[in-house]
This record gives structure tokens, C-alpha cells and sequence, in this order.
């Protein structure tokens, strides 16, 4: 409850942070009913933020992204920020595990995330190529490439994805392709 004794909720697009002024504990969102129905859209998700749009995996299970760089994902030196190759890295990963266990009634969740930084990019579009090293029962492990537009290679990402049984009572949510930017769907070189 706020000073005023109101109950607040979380409005989609408002900052949830309590501020000096209203130092409220915010209540979370509640979980969605079902994890078939997370109720979120392309529009509501990280991605959709960045901008990202990652293409099916080919026959050897290689999946390509593309994300255009902007300012407001740059740092204060004007080059992309670290935290950016490693946000698209987990979300190439995470979508990509997702498409491939779903069907089967398993869920992919990020475990771990380890992003060196080789080159800054400053502009233009980073694309990035994530390659499956081990699919197991319980884990998988992705290699994340990203390069810049002359094809060097910018950043190198592993992330691994606990994969694990739909929790009890769940049912597998639908396979995240809704999830994929809708508008320009373009080939990533």
C-alpha cells in the first residue's frame, strides 16, 4: 500500500521501482493461468525491444539474428553496450532451445551466459550466428558469434540452457514463432 493507504498494481509501460516520493512496495504482476497462454505478444517482449529478429534454425540447427544498432544501445562512448551482445546472445539461445523442446513437453531456461567483447561496433547492424555445441536431456550449449556488417567478428557468447520437464500441473506453452517480430521479416546474411 502507498502513504495515501491505495493498493498499487503494475500498469504495462509504467517504471514498478518505488521513487522517493512513493516508497510503495509495488506488487508483481500476477503468473499468467497457464504457461500455454503467457499473454504476451511480439510487442511486449524484450526482443521487441531491442528490435531483434531471429530467423528458424537451418538443418544443422544454426540460428541467425539481426539487430540494428541504435544510440539509446550504446554506452557513453558511443559504441554498443557489452550488456547488448549478451542480451541477444541468452534471447538467440533461449527462443532457439524453446522451438527445439517444446513439442516434447520441456521448457529451456537460461543457466549461464559468458560474453567476451573483441571488437566495438558503433553502428549499422550486428548479426548474430548461434551454433548448438551439446543437446542433452538436461542441458543444452549454444556458441553465439556476432559480427558487424564487414563480417568481423565482434563478440563471441556461450550460453547454456537448463532444459526441464513443463512444471506439474502446466502444460507446454505454445512454440515461442508468435513471439518473432512480425513486420520485415528479412533474411539475415
Amino acid at each position: 500500500m502507498s502513504a495515501s493507504g491505495d493498493e498499487r498494481t503494475v500498469v504495462p509501460g509504467e517504471n514498478p521501482r518505488p521513487t522517493p516520493v512513493d516508497s510503495a512496495v509495488v506488487a508483481a504482476p500476477a503468473p499468467p493461468a497457464s504457461l500455454r497462454d503467457p499473454g504476451l505478444t511480439y510487442d511486449a517482449t524484450f526482443s521487441a525491444y531491442l528490435d531483434l529478429s531471429i530467423e528458424p534454425a537451418d538443418a544443422d540447427g544454426v540460428v541467425r539474428a539481426s539487430l540494428p544498432v541504435r544510440d539509446d544501445l550504446k554506452q557513453l562512448m558511443g559504441i554498443l553496450h557489452g550488456g547488448i551482445y549478451a542480451a541477444v546472445a541468452e534471447e538467440v539461445a533461449s527462443v532457439a532451445t524453446a522451438e527445439a523442446v517444446l513439442p516434447d513437453g520441456r521448457v529451456g531456461l537460461g543457466q549461464s551466459n559468458l560474453t567476451h567483447f573483441l571488437r566495438p561496433v558503433t553502428g549499422g547492424t550486428l548479426t548474430a550466428v548461434a551454433t548448438p555445441q551439446h543437446r542433452g536431456r538436461t542441458s543444452w550449449v549454444w556458441s553465439i558469434e556476432m559480427l558487424d556488417d564487414d563480417g568481423r567478428r565482434c563478440a563471441v557468447s556461450t550460453v547454456t540452457m537448463a532444459v526441464r520437464p513443463v512444471p506439474v500441473g502446466g502444460e507446454a506453452p505454445a512454440p515461442p514463432p508468435v513471439l518473432r517480430k512480425p513486420e520485415s521479416r528479412r533474411p539475415v546474411p
